[in-house]
């Protein structure tokens, strides 16, 4: 049985309605909510949550211990330094949100972009160095001799998370078109 809104009970097996459904389960909002009676949450969110929350602060805490244990270079290190600018705040409201795929995006992003940051900055640096000369002046080698790994980092995580937000666009549009009965689509106009 699917509920929707309006007081109508579809069943997709007899592709019958019954529009009784809001008298006999007054509480029920939509089948896809898992909300049994106004102001429950199932267990199974709650779980969910958690199993986020922990997977997402244990990325964070292992990729926080590697800056310092093994890769001790530039980004890896200022990131841990700083933080990682408090990104993981936005990775811990998100899941509150049940956002958890852009959740996911923000942390493996920010993970992403380090390495493409360091690496790809560590390339762009050594190119830009290389141009340097007796003759260049102080305020081009200052120039030259900037690392962009940290600008870099921050347009990964950026890119991931706009994917991950198209994605879940997608799939929504793609859901609610899954879920609406033929009776209720708009007819085309010819």
């Amino acid at each position: 049985m699917q509920y929707i809104p309006g007081g109508l009970q579809y069943d997709p097996k007899t592709g019958n309605f019954d529009r009784d459904a809001a008298k006999k389960e007054p509480f029920m909002i939509l089948y896809k909510c898992n909300v049994t009676r106004k102001g429950e949450m199932h267990m199974d969110k709650i779980k969910k949550i958690i199993t986020d929350l922990f997977v997402t602060v244990l990325t964070y805490f292992f990729i926080y211990y590697l800056s310092y244990t093994v890769f001790q270079e530039y980004l890896f290190v200022w990131t841990a330094d700083n933080k990682y600018c408090y990104i993981w705040i936005f990775s811990f409201l998100l899941i509150f949100m049940q956002k958890s795929v852009l959740s996911y995006c923000i942390t493996f992003g920010n993970i992403l972009g380090i390495f493409v940051g360091q690496y790809l900055g560590d390339f762009m640096h050594s190119i830009r160095m290389s141009k340097i000369t007796e003759y260049t002046t102080a305020e081009e080698r200052w120039r030259l001799s900037l690392h962009y790994g940290v600008l870099i980092w921050i347009i990964v995580i950026i890119f991931v998370f706009t994917i991950g937000f198209l994605y879940t666009r997608y799939k929504n549009n793609a859901d609610s078109e899954k879920t609406v009965p033929e009776e209720y689509k708009k007819p085309q106009s010819p």
